[in-house]
C-alpha cells in the first residue's frame, strides 16, 4: 500500500514539475481573422453606389498575404477584391453581401479565413 501511495506521489510530482516547466514559447503561435463588414448606406435605390466596408477586419498572428473574396447577393462576385467595394444593382430587393477574408502564413505555412455579412434594402428609384 505504502509504495503505491509514494508511486502515485512521484507521478503526481512528474506531471507538476512538467507543467511548470512549459512557458509561452512552448504554446503554438496563435493565427486567425475576424471579418467585419459594414455598408454604406444599409437601404437604398438602384440609382445608389453601396459602399461595402471589411477594413476593420481583426487579424491575429503573423501573416503574409491577405484576400477579400466578394458575393454581392445579386450573382456578382469579385474573388480578387480589396478590403472596400462598391456596388450598383439594377433591381429592387433585399440582398446578402458577404466577404471572406482570408489570410495566409509566409511559406504556405497555414491560412486561416472568416465571413462576415450585411443586408442592404435596395428599392425602384
Amino acid at each position: 500500500m505504502k509504495r503505491k501511495v509514494l508511486i502515485s506521489i512521484l507521478i503526481l510530482g512528474f506531471f507538476v514539475l512538467l507543467n511548470i516547466s512549459c512557458n509561452e514559447e512552448d504554446k503554438p503561435d496563435e493565427f486567425g481573422v475576424e471579418a467585419r463588414l459594414t455598408a454604406i448606406p444599409e437601404t437604398g435605390t438602384t440609382a445608389t453606389g453601396f459602399f461595402f466596408d471589411a477594413s476593420a477586419t481583426e487579424t491575429v498572428g503573423e501573416w503574409a498575404t491577405i484576400k477579400y473574396e466578394w458575393k454581392f447577393g445579386d450573382g456578382s462576385t469579385n474573388y480578387q477584391g480589396s478590403e472596400t467595394e462598391t456596388h450598383q444593382y439594377d433591381q429592387p430587393g433585399e440582398y446578402i453581401v458577404s466577404v471572406n477574408v482570408k489570410i495566409y502564413k509566409k511559406n504556405n505555412q497555414g491560412s486561416a479565413g472568416d465571413v462576415a455579412e450585411v443586408i442592404v434594402q435596395v428599392d425602384a428609384e
